[in-house]
C-alpha cells in the first residue's frame, strides 16, 4: 500500500544530508537497512547504527523525517481493497514494509479502518 513517491532517489537525498560520499553511505545504509526490514534490528537502532558508521554527528529525526517524505499511501490499492470489503470478500495484507512504518502509516493514514 506504500509506494515510493518517484522523487529524488531517497538514498540520494540522505547522502546530501549526512554531507558524505554516496557510495559509502549506500553500503552503510544497504548493511543495516536488511537487518531492520528483516527484524534484526529496530528503526531506531538502524538510524543510530547507520549515523555511527558514518560518524555522523546530527539527530535521527532529521534522517527520519526526509525519508518519509518520499513515500505516500497507494491510494488505488486503499478503493481496491475498499470494494472488496464492500462486498464482504475478506481480505488480508502482507507487506515488506517494517513495523515502524507500518505503525506510523497507521497513524499518518486517513485510511485507518483499512490498516
Amino acid at each position: 500500500m506504500v509506494i515510493n513517491s518517484g522523487k529524488i532517489s531517497v538514498k540520494r537525498r540522505l547522502t546530501q544530508l549526512a554531507e558524505t560520499d554516496y557510495d559509502i553511505f549506500a553500503r552503510s545504509f544497504n548493511k543495516w537497512f536488511r537487518r531492520w526490514k528483516i527484524g534484526r534490528i529496530n528503526e531506531n537502532q538502524f538510524w543510530k547504527k547507520l549515523l555511527k558508521d558514518l560518524g555522523i554527528k546530527k539527530k535521527i529525526g532529521i534522517f527520519k523525517e526526509e525519508l518519509s517524505k518520499h513515500y505516500k499511501m497507494n491510494k488505488s490499492v486503499v478503493g481496491v481493497i475498499k470494494r472488496l470489503r464492500s462486498k464482504k470478500i475478506k481480505t488480508a495484507l502482507l507487506s515488506n514494509t517494517t513495523r515502524e512504518w507500518f505503525l506510523y502509516l497507521e497513524f499518518a493514514s486517513q485510511e485507518r479502518s483499512l490498516l
